[in-house]
């Protein structure tokens, strides 16, 4: 409140002393209005226990009360061992996870990470315990969690030719498949170093290991079945060489404009690759997705870890795939929707949609130099994430227009997401947006006007809902919600 001055007083209290000897639950003030809970649990074979602390605010505040007076904040918590460093490890100790497999995963996988407090509605740090056998020497709680996560990187240990996005765009298609099965032999042989690592595990790790094994020799089956499907479909193997293109020159426009996009025309070496586990999965997705009797359509295929390595780039390549698939099976009547992407943030949501407008851009311009194949209708892009962010009709979004020439900032409803063209990087602002109502199907029209662009003209990208009803762009990008 503006009519309020708040000053920190510090608050502590002297050490309290914790007999872990036995299990017991203990409860005592330390400050006026707060209390220390310690609840000492079941000492094993090993003569370890466990200890939970938490600290209890007993304030009372009426119903509507501000409750911010009788508030602690950023309490911490420290807890040291009389004598020499005494918290073990808890890695490894539940040893009751029952059916639960991705405990059971976590298990196998984080055995050599070590592990000696865990936060609740806090985090936890400590000091000491490097050593694979050592004990912590303090635990103290923290209100701000903190953790060095390094980025995913790919194996070393496979490496091909055949990760290079032109070559698979350009080369033969029986040179393309011999090398896409060299691959995964390669992953073969990684799979079969598992099995040797396997040997030297405890019994309940192996049994999991053994499991993660099988899953990796089902997901070989499926790539090896997606490289036969390219040998034997020509549609299938039309659409992976104009996935790859699409994604090539993707790639090209991107570092081109990260360059400072000098020439009329993004320079196309070949320096961009697919990392091997990108590869492996549309290799294992092809089949499912362009197989309406392939029992894969009832398998959900996810790829789950931290930002930064690559996820985008690997579904984007399945979407450019089936965007192709289904124009070339049906050039004349393939229009409309044909992909969904959904996110949880509408921040994320805009941040992805700019790169997925750049690769439908490639896609675009793939299909005008081929009409013959895909036909006659625009490959394109919409954004569904509710009126809070874009307008609903061509009516609002106009009105947004003249708020947006006229100086003002719009919280709400603001029709302009793309700042600079998806294609070749040219700044926009309100000015690239206007209103095409002289066509069969009148729309909100963005338009980059730089006379190199492939899209001086118009951009394939429909920001609001009424041309998206109308239009039924190719890659829906929308909110959960």
């Amino acid at each position: 409140r503006r009519d309020h001055l708040w000053r920190r007083v510090p608050l502590g209290s002297g050490p309290v002393d914790i007999d872990v000897t036995a299990p017991a639950v203990n409860r005592e003030e330390i400050v006026p209005g707060l209390d220390l809970d310690t609840r000492v649990r079941k000492i094993d074979a090993d003569g370890l226990a466990s200890v939970t602390v938490s600290l209890i605010n007993t304030n009372k505040t009426a119903e509507r009360g501000n409750r911010d007076e009788i508030s602690f904040f950023q309490p911490e918590v420290e807890m040291r061992g009389k004598g020499a460093p005494c918290f073990a490890s808890r890695s490894g100790r539940s040893k009751e996870l029952g059916e639960d497999t991705d405990l059971l995963s976590y298990r196998l996988l984080y055995r050599h990470a070590r592990e000696f407090a865990s936060g609740h509605g806090c985090s936890a740090t400590w000091v000491g315990g490097q050593e694979p056998t050592g004990h912590a020497e303090t635990i103290r709680s923290g209100f701000v969690p903190q953790f060095e996560l390094e980025l995913v990187d790919s194996n070393p240990g496979i490496s091909s030719d055949w990760f290079s996005m032109k070559r698979l765009a350009e080369a033969e298609r029986p040179e393309v498949c011999n090398g896409l099965e060299e691959f995964c032999g390669q992953y073969e042989g990684w799979i079969n170093s598992l099995r040797e690592r396997k040997a030297g595990l405890a019994e309940d790790l192996a049994d999991t290991a053994a499991e993660h094994i099988d899953s990796c020799s089902t997901a070989l089956a499926r790539m090896r079945s997606g490289v036969e499907f390219l040998r034997s479909d020509g549609f299938a193997w039309r659409s992976f060489q104009l996935a790859n293109q699409a994604m090539f020159d993707q790639r090209c426009q991107l570092a081109w404009i990260e360059g400072g996009t000098e020439g009329d025309e993004a320079p196309k070496p070949d320096q961009h690759f697919w990392r091997p586990f990108q590869l492996a999965f549309i290799l294992l997705a092809l089949r499912g997705l362009a197989d309406s009797e392939c029992e894969e359509r009832n398998i959900l295929d996810l790829l789950w870890f931290p930002t930064g390595g690559g996820k985008t780039e690997a579904y984007l390549g399945l979407i450019a795939f089936s965007l192709f698939m289904r124009r070339l099976r049906d050039p004349e009547r393939a229009a409309g929707v044909t992909v969904i992407m959904r996110y949880t943030l509408r921040l994320l949501t805009l941040q992805q949609f700019e790169r997925a407008a750049s690769l439908i851009c490639a896609c675009e311009a793939l299909r005008r130099v081929n009409q013959a194949e895909l036909g006659r209708d625009t490959i394109s892009i919409g954004l569904w994430v509710g009126s809070d962010s874009t307008p609903n009709t061509r009516r609002n979004a106009q009105a947004a227009k003249r708020k947006l020439r006229g100086g003002e900032v719009l919280l709400k409803g603001d029709p302009v997401k793309l700042q600079r063209c998806p294609w070749c990087g040219a700044a926009m602002d309100h000015n690239n947006y206007w209103l095409a109502d002289k066509q069969r199907k009148p729309a909100f029209t963005i338009s980059c006007w730089a006379k190199s662009c492939e899209f001086e003209k118009r951009l394939p990208v429909f920001l609001v809902d009424e041309d998206i009803y109308d239009h039924r762009p190719s890659l829906l990008v929308a909110t959960v919600d």
